[in-house]
């Protein structure tokens, strides 16, 4: 169970024609979506700086305190959903794996995601 407001949340799926998973809305779409749209104002450092702290808490949370640790392997801006508040929600967990309890550290080779 997962469960961290800078960690997306799944809803709920479906497995009729396929798998598909249901998130909450996130009206102002990713990071990347945000920083690449020509017609929206330069984003705030101050705004810059919340998003990033709150996905390294999210990303804290996701390998330390997770009842079972995952290690996500796909941070990037798309991967990173927007609250209307730009709050930062971590999505896509496609390349996720999860950690061995008795493991400190780990290694991935090769290097995974985009």
């Amino acid at each position: 169970h997962v469960s961290h407001p800078n960690v997306s949340s799944l809803l709920g799926c479906c497995i009729d024609n396929g798998l598909y998973l249901l998130f909450p809305f996130s009206p102002r779409g990713s990071v990347a979506s945000v920083l690449h749209d020509q017609n929206a104002p330069p984003m705030e450092w101050e705004v810059r700086y919340k998003i990033a702290i709150g996905t390294a808490k999210g990303l804290h949370y996701l390998h330390k305190s997770c009842q079972r640790r995952i290690i996500h392997r796909d941070i990037k801006a798309s991967n990173i959903l927007l609250s209307p508040d730009f709050e930062p929600k971590i999505s896509d967990f496609g390349l996720a794996k999860w950690l061995p309890t008795q493991w400190t550290h780990h290694s991935i080779v090769p290097i995974e995601g985009t």
